[in-house]
């Protein structure tokens, strides 16, 4: 609930400041390494249109551990095209410095979108397509994206559901798990380490790649 909190000097009350304290939700919560948390907030009085039909807006927030000092960050909102819509929210999840909340918004038939907001600022874009997210919170790849993407075969014989590695900017790494060995591979960039080609099969990363939030102002 908000409440006002003021200091004192003497008896004359001096810089008095609004904070609002929020219950933190079971699921979809993203921990921050400063120690804040960013959730979705359900909205079913308030709905978008989709690709896939009416969709909650939800919004996106962020407070204290505790629920203290609260504010949204994004509401969903709907747009011309499926790559600026906002609307049904999940995946929520912090770069390394704690700057940027990374989500996944509703927006094409067989694709959701990954979008980025700043903490500071409130400015939010559009990363890239995608199913499933993940930032790579330490190691050599530390801020970096693992993103699963559906794609459709080159010679139009059937689609594929694979992760790839992607830097702050949407720019495609490489390859970084086919569906069969995901799980494992997954764990292993989120544990800091970059997983060898196995058999061959699989893009080698850069070693030169950095994924630093900076590159989000370029």
């Amino acid at each position: 609930m908000p409440f006002t909190r003021c200091v004192v000097l003497g008896i004359v009350a001096a810089g008095c400041a609004s904070t609002t304290r929020v219950p933190i939700p079971d699921v979809e919560v993203a921990h921050s390494p400063t120690g804040q948390v960013a959730f979705v907030r359900r909205t079913p009085d308030r709905l978008v249109p989709t690709a896939l039909g009416d969709e909650q807006a939800t919004e996106l927030w962020i407070a204290d551990a505790d629920g203290a000092h609260a504010r949204r960050l994004l509401t969903g909102v709907a747009a011309d095209s499926a790559q600026h819509a906002l609307a049904s929210f999940s995946s929520p999840r912090f770069s390394p410095d704690g700057e940027h909340v990374y989500f996944l918004s509703r927006a094409w038939v067989t694709s959701d979108a990954v979008h980025v907001v700043d903490v500071r600022t409130g400015r939010e874009r559009f990363v890239a397509p995608g199913n499933s997210l993940e930032v790579i919170p330490q190691g050599p790849l530390a801020g970096c994206l693992l993103v699963t993407q559906h794609r459709h075969r080159a010679d139009g014989d059937g689609s594929f559901d694979w992760t790839w590695l992607f830097d702050p900017t949407g720019r495609e790494l490489g390859l970084a798990a086919t569906d069969s060995d995901a799980e494992g591979r997954v764990a292993e960039f989120l544990s800091g380490h970059v997983p060898g080609s196995g058999d061959g099969s699989l893009t080698v990363i850069p070693s030169d790649v950095h994924c630093q939030a900076d590159r989000l102002a370029k």
